[in-house]
């Protein structure tokens, strides 16, 4: 979305001016969002079971889900207006709100979890709310910001937009479908260690998502900026850029990659408190020295796909994420049987480097400078 917007603002087209087509992706992402909600709260209980969540972790599972699916239009809505404002060229605010939506999102977790100790309700509650602050916070200064942008008194929703953008946006929403559902199986395969080898894996993965955030931010920013400067036909400026970013990010995957494996005890505890039995610990532990190792692969491989999304190679840049995925899967497949739980880890990482090294060959070919997004 941050490569569409960069185009089409170039181009002055009344029906895609800056007020409609922003509010109109917002509201397009509202509904889906909330339709979304709506089918997935109540089958929450069958959804599940169906993935094999061990017995003793369903009520749990339950609690969370429904408390998150409750805050999805948030989730959404701060995703969408965090593209709005990098689309246009501030990518400050989106960062800045990133930023203390994650710190908030600590700052609840602490509270609810370890002063109220509400469990898992309490770190889903702290997901939403963190959500919900950011998301009305942002709103108000988009307001603001489209004002500037208004010349007549155009409706800002328009369904010719949002055909468009639909049409746009069909290649990378099934790109996600099926990097989805290669996750969901990731967690199925293991939900069938039991819940010590669940409890582990759901912490050390979010601080693995909490590494993942602020490269993913940097790296649409990157986008937007490839967008606009490959059409202005400044690839070299691209090029130094990406380089510039490469530092940055992998300056950061080794402060936190350091952090990861001198505190593995202490970040497991941030999430589950003293419920860490030596079980959790091991495999816990197992899986963020694993992570460690993933964070410079992430480092490399969001910079760079961020460059292919700009330049509008979106079809090869599906195939690589997809690519990826199934690796991630097949190989933890293959490696079960002979490492037990290590097999998930370590296939994770091989999909991680299948990733980045396609995303980087991609990169030296160059073949991505001659790409352009199709359907404006």
């Amino acid at each position: 979305m941050n490569a569409l917007y960069a185009k089409i603002l170039r181009q002055n087209r009344c029906f895609l001016t800056p007020p409609r087509l922003s509010w109109t992706s917002l509201f397009y992402s509202l509904a889906v969002a909330l339709l979304l909600a709506l089918i997935c709260i109540p089958t929450t209980d069958s959804f599940v079971r169906l993935v094999d969540t061990p017995v003793d972790l369903q009520a749990d599972s339950i609690l969370y889900l429904t408390i998150y699916f409750c805050g999805l239009p948030f989730v959404f809505g701060f995703t969408m207006v965090s593209s709005v404002f990098r689309s246009l060229g501030d990518s400050m605010t989106p960062l800045l709100f990133l930023g203390i939506a994650s710190l908030l999102n600590v700052g609840l977790d602490l509270f609810f979890v370890l002063q109220l100790e509400m469990g898992v309700a309490g770190a889903a509650i702290a997901t939403v709310l963190s959500q919900v602050f950011a998301f009305f916070l942002q709103i108000i200064l988009m307001i603001r910001k489209m004002r500037s942008y208004r010349r007549d008194k155009a409706p800002i929703f328009s369904f010719d937009t949002l055909r468009r953008l639909t049409t746009l946006a069909l290649p990378t929403t099934s790109q996600e479908v099926l990097i989805s559902l290669g996750i969901l199986l990731t967690q199925v395969l293991t939900n069938r260690f039991g819940s010590a080898v669940v409890s582990a894996y759901t912490a050390a993965s979010k601080t693995s998502d909490f590494v993942m955030l602020p490269m993913i931010s940097i790296g649409a920013g990157m986008t937007v900026f490839c967008a606009q400067n490959i059409g202005a036909g400044q690839v070299e400026r691209v090029q130094h850029a990406f380089y510039s970013l490469l530092r940055i990010t992998l300056g950061f995957a080794l402060i936190t990659a350091l952090v990861v494996v001198f505190f593995p005890g202490q970040l497991i505890a941030l999430f589950l408190g003293s419920n860490i039995t030596p079980e959790i610990f091991a495999a816990g532990q197992s899986y963020l020295y694993v992570s460690a190792f993933n964070f410079f692969l992430m480092a490399i491989l969001f910079p760079a796909e961020s460059l292919l999304k700009g330049s509008g190679d979106v079809n090869m840049f599906m195939g690589i994420a997809i690519t990826g995925a199934v690796i991630k899967l097949a190989v933890a497949v293959a490696l079960i049987p002979n490492f037990g739980y290590h097999g998930i880890w370590f296939g994770i990482a091989v999909g991680w480097l299948c990733e980045t090294s396609l995303t980087l060959l991609r990169y030296r070919s160059g073949k991505w400078r001659s790409k352009r997004l199709k359907g404006l």
